[in-house]
């Protein structure tokens, strides 16, 4: 078969007389996904520890550390297209705002440009060419919006619904010329679409919310965001995005807020880490209309996550 499985937990597929009912000769999809050398296919995540710097990656089998240490602890977000590109910006480095950003080319971080306006809780949508930096914390709450080209930092326009909308939000998919940002702090119910130059305020999804931290899921027409907290406390809801209204999706199996997001879109993401009481190792994927539990990873709230998945 074009991609031969060679290993399954460790065993040899040479060793195995069956696998899940099906002969090794039949083994070309398992589950009804396709697998690639010793992994699924379209199934690359890759997640940064509480650390800041260790950096995981799971390949529909397991988590292994990749060895593939970020250069600086930002404790920031980071956005990418695929499972050999990612980017990270902004963030603190011993409590202090900074403005430095990384590239992740698949087996290194490298130093990218840094931007003039330093802080920490913004939000990263995009890609490592394209990517947007909006809102965040520097002794004062900010609406910024900065555009990244792969290189240099450019200012965009500010977030109009200011400093509430910016902080404890989420992000959509897309690029530095079409994205989307929900929800934040004093629980927002706002979504607001970018093209490249300006914000157009779109529609309200149904429960306002604060500690949506959505990463890069699918594309200005087709997002999620996962859990969430009300004044009430935190939530289970799904509310998947279709570029001009919200529509009502699954329940996670606890409530829960600040839950990192990544995928192809709302049919096909994963929702990892969070916060009910304490710090929590979730691992969700999510199909549209319900979700799996997968195995564990260390406890975090808002981990930054890239890579590719898709179900």
């Amino acid at each position: 078969m074009a991609n031969e499985i060679t290993k399954l937990n460790q065993i040899a597929v040479a060793d195995l007389a069956k696998i899940n009912g099906l002969t090794e000769a039949d083994v070309e999809n398992l589950n009804g996904l396709e697998w690639a050398g010793d992994g699924i296919a379209n199934w690359d995540i890759y997640l940064i520890l509480a650390d800041a710097t260790t950096m995981m990656n799971h390949n529909g089998l397991a988590w292994s550390n990749t060895g593939h240490a970020k250069l600086y602890a930002t404790g920031n977000y980071t956005c990418g297209v695929s499972g050999t590109t990612g980017f990270s910006s902004h963030g603190y480095i011993s409590g202090a705002p900074t403005g430095i950003s990384e590239e992740y080319n698949g087996s290194s971080w490298s130093a990218g440009g840094t931007s003039g306006r330093a802080r920490y809780g913004n939000r990263i949508v995009g890609t490592v060419t394209s990517a947007l930096a909006v809102g965040g914390y520097d002794g004062n709450y900010r609406n910024w919006t900065d555009e990244y080209n792969g290189s240099t930092w450019s200012t965009g326009s500010n977030l109009p619904g200011g400093y509430q909308d910016a902080w404890h939000g989420g992000a959509g998919g897309g690029t530095s010329e079409i994205s989307t940002v929900f929800g934040g702090y004093r629980y927002s119910g706002k979504t607001y679409e970018y093209n490249g130059s300006s914000w157009s305020t779109m529609s309200n999804f149904s429960t306002a919310r604060q500690g949506v931290t959505g990463n890069s899921v699918g594309s200005q027409n087709d997002t999620v965001l996962i859990g969430g907290q009300t004044a009430s406390g935190n939530v289970n809801e799904t509310e998947e995005y279709t570029g001009s209204s919200w529509a009502t999706g699954g329940t996670t199996p606890v409530a829960l807020r600040a839950v990192s997001t990544m995928g192809k879109g709302a049919n096909s993401c994963v929702g990892i880490g969070g916060y009910t009481s304490t710090y929590v190792n979730t691992f969700y994927t999510y199909n549209g209309s319900s979700y799996s539990t997968n195995d564990v990873i260390t406890a975090q709230a808002g981990p930054a996550l890239f890579g590719e998945y898709d179900q």
